[in-house]
């Protein structure tokens, strides 16, 4: 009796083995066979809900804002019996013809405005002025025209990071306005401080062709309009005076 129940218990470990030896050595190398893939027998884990990381860097995102948004950014000329004033930025506000540029600081009943995109030169109305915060809403006849997107001035914060943008024209011949190049200005830099009237930015010395452009976050959105006096000094009208003026 005793030398069965040995025998039961050798055979038993000698399975037990075996298994092991099988196990080890040749289950993996089944899996790599022909019939393996058939029977989907691979010891790979199987992947359930794979997921990306996608990084974009900080200059990435800063460029994109600036393609999108230079396609609502025009070029301003004023001009008095086709002698040119000034030179300036202006943005789009309705797909209609609504456009914001800052003030020319010697306006009067005879001063025209010029707004000048990619596709032409367009013949401006004056709607409404605010000489107090340098504002003009001028009125251009043109449809489906890009638009800028208004932020909000409450979700900015010091040392938020901004874009100044603005469009640069270049007359050709002064007796033929429509001879003209334009070229798209753009700056990056942070906001220094915040009143209920004005936007200071850590950038001075910058080009007053930038003057009326938009001032914009890196979410895209106009948070200001530019105000670059002729040394170059720059601030911001913040966006609540700008839909106050506008009534958007």
């Amino acid at each position: 009796m005793i030398a069965k129940n040995f025998l039961k218990i050798f055979v038993a470990l000698l399975v037990g083995i075996a298994g092991g030896i099988v196990g080890y050595f040749l289950i993996p190398y089944l899996t790599h066979t022909p019939l393996a893939n058939k029977l989907n027998l691979s010891t790979s884990p199987t992947i359930i809900n794979q997921t990306k990381k996608i990084i974009i860097t900080e200059n990435t995102g800063i460029q994109e804002v600036i393609d999108n948004v230079s396609l609502s950014v025009v070029g301003v000329v004023t001009l008095d019996k086709n002698k040119i004033l000034s030179k300036n930025t202006g943005f789009i506000l309705t797909s209609d013809g609504l456009v914001l540029t800052s003030c020319y600081s010697k306006l009067n009943k005879k001063t025209e405005y010029r707004v000048i995109n990619e596709e032409g030169i367009y013949n401006a109305k004056v709607l409404k002025i605010d000489k107090k915060n340098s504002l003009v809403l001028l009125k251009i006849e043109k449809d489906n025209l890009p638009v800028v997107s208004l932020g909000d001035i409450n979700n900015i914060k010091l040392g938020e990071r901004i874009i100044l943008m603005g469009k640069e024209v270049k007359i050709k011949n002064i007796d033929d306005l429509n001879s003209y190049s334009l070229y798209s200005i753009a700056n990056v830099g942070t906001v220094r401080k915040i009143t209920e009237s004005l936007l200071f930015i850590n950038l001075t010395k910058e080009n007053s062709i930038i003057s009326g452009g938009p001032l914009v976050d890196v979410k895209g959105e106009v948070i200001g309009m530019n105000l670059v006096d002729e040394s170059g000094n720059t601030k911001a009208v913040p966006i609540e005076i700008i839909r106050k003026f506008v009534n958007l």
